[in-house]
Order: C-alpha cells, then structure tokens, then sequence
C-alpha cells in the first residue's frame, strides 16, 4: 500500500474519533461556562436558551462513560479501569511488601502519601501497557 493514501476505513474511523473528540471538547467548555458562571453569579456572554441547550448536551455526557474497553471476567463485563484499579493495588501491595522485607519503607517518607501515590503510579502504568491506542 502506498504510503500516502488512507484506507476508506481509517479515514471514517479518523472523522468519527474526531467528532467524539469535539463533543467532548464542547462538554467541557460548557461545563467550564456554567461554573465560571454560577461563580461569578453572572450569564456573562450565555442566553437562557444556549444555557438550556448546554444543560441538556451536559444531561448526555454519562453516555460517555460507557466508551471505555470492557473485559469478561467469569461472564460478567466489567470495565477495563476497574481491573486496571485491583491490578495496580494488588501490585502496590506487593510492592510495599517488598521494601518491607528490603528494609527500605522506612526511607521513603509518609506512608499515607507515598503507597496510595504507588498504587496510582501501578494503575495508571497497568493502563498504558494494556490499553493504549
């Protein structure tokens, strides 16, 4: 295949992620509006139907939650950041565990800052490696 040209697939598969990518964008800068303005106690630049528009696209944004990868585990799905999350503990755990018998957990600082920031750091790489696109 020619470097050059796109495949019919990939570029619906490119226009679809794209439109995803701007309605997110609009969610958030309506979100942002709303704040800014329940804040400042002022509609600064949003009418009443642009706000009740923005409302209503904001009320559609828990379907977004449901475009995350969901694995069966025993016939049930579950989504994919939950295992990521038992992963990333299970790990930590391990972990703490290790620089117990090394001896080295007293070096590290306070542990109420150090394992919970270990247990994000496990999840967040757990994340990466199985589910990056």
């Amino acid at each position: 295949m020619h470097a050059g040209r796109v495949r019919p697939a990939n570029r619906h598969r490119r226009k679809r992620h794209a439109e995803e990518r701007e309605y997110a964008c609009s969610i958030l800068r309506l979100t942002m509006e709303i704040g800014t303005s329940m804040l400042t106690g002022s509609k600064s630049q949003m009418t009443d139907t642009s706000l009740l528009r923005n409302a209503a696209l904001a009320g559609l944004a828990p379907g977004l939650t449901a475009c995350d990868p969901m694995l069966s585990v025993e016939g049930s799905f579950w989504p994919a950041w939950i295992i990521c999350l038992l992963a990333g503990l299970a790990l930590s755990m391990m972990e703490s565990w290790l620089l117990a018998l090394l001896r080295l957990s007293s070096h590290l600082g306070p542990p109420l800052l150090i394992y919970p920031s270990l247990w994000a750091l496990n999840t967040f790489v757990i994340w990466l490696l199985f589910y990056s696109t």
